[in-house]
């Protein structure tokens, strides 16, 4: 299926260059057969290295310093997906670094601290998970969608056998919590298969609110301490990374948000991601793809 679109350029702003990003930049199908076939562009495994070795050059300048380097994700759920990537990373690293974990679902944040704490420590330092959401100064009263697993089993008896034989993990359910309702539905429909969403499903989670600062603060760091930015906010990248740039002598060697699967080709959300890469390029960050995400460095 993926032919049809033709290969995919990884390279989406090169430093040293004019950088004009348009729709087509961030076009993916909308179709789940088409999307099961989409060529995905990635990174090299020579670029994956050398990326690895500019955070690591800032790991030793922090660490010279006398203080302790961040490596800083948003948004971290579980982190199921990302956990053999960064035991990779902290150990290619070496050099001591502290593991900051940011995620506002209560319901997976058992998950993510037992998860974290598997990586062990880093020249002394455990890993540190945030339960808050990123927000700019001033916000309060935020909510997150969670479905809630048991009710939605109870309707849907085919998905509570396949919990029961261990196809299905009953607590994935709810890890598709979005700030968006709508985003939670789609997800749920898309990803598990649940044809349809009553209210009933979904309950409204208060959840604190942190700005970067405050973030930063937490930890004793300094925003020109972060090595490492991993934002994944389902849907809210492109409003949430501007935020961590009010900050002083904040500039990571790398970054990472994603691109793809949220924006549905819609003209508003497309024209923030481009606005940001931009941004990011305009601070000298060259940008490619990988795979759903962009990485700039």
């Amino acid at each position: 299926m993926g032919a049809r679109y033709g290969p995919q350029e990884a390279l989406v702003c090169a430093a040293r260059a004019a950088c004009e990003p348009d729709w087509r930049t961030f076009f993916y199908p909308m179709d789940d057969r088409e999307l099961d076939g989409f060529p995905w562009a990635h990174h090299t495994d020579d670029q994956r290295f050398k990326n690895l070795e500019q955070m690591s050059r800032r790991c030793a300048e922090v660490n010279a310093a006398g203080s302790v380097p961040i490596i800083l994700h948003v948004g971290a759920n579980n982190m199921k997906k990302e956990f053999e990537v960064y035991q990779y990373m902290l150990k290619a690293l070496k050099a001591p670094h502290q593991l900051v974990l940011v995620e506002p679902n209560t319901k997976v944040i058992p998950d993510l601290e037992r998860r974290a704490a598997s990586l062990g420590d880093i020249g002394g330092h455990a890993p540190k998970v945030i339960n808050a959401a990123v927000c700019p100064p001033g916000w309060k009263g935020l909510s997150l969608y969670v479905p809630i697993a048991d009710k939605i089993l109870d309707d849907y008896p085919f998905h509570r056998l396949l919990s029961r034989l261990g196809v299905i993990n009953v607590a994935s359910l709810s890890e598709v919590a979005s700030l968006d309702y709508d985003h939670t539905v789609t997800a749920l429909k898309l990803n598990h298969h649940i044809p349809e969403i009553r209210e009933e499903y979904i309950e409204r989670v208060p959840i604190r609110c942190a700005t970067p600062a405050d973030l930063l603060a937490e930890v004793k760091a300094s925003s020109a301490e972060v090595a490492y930015l991993a934002v994944d906010t389902e849907g809210f990248d492109a409003e949430l990374v501007p935020l961590f740039f009010d900050l002083p002598d904040f500039r990571p060697p790398v970054m990472m948000f994603e691109w793809a699967g949220h924006h549905k080709n819609s003209t508003d959300k497309v024209d923030a991601l481009a606005r940001l890469v931009k941004t990011l390029h305009g601070r000298g960050y060259e940008l490619r793809k990988e795979y759903e995400n962009l990485v700039g460095k």
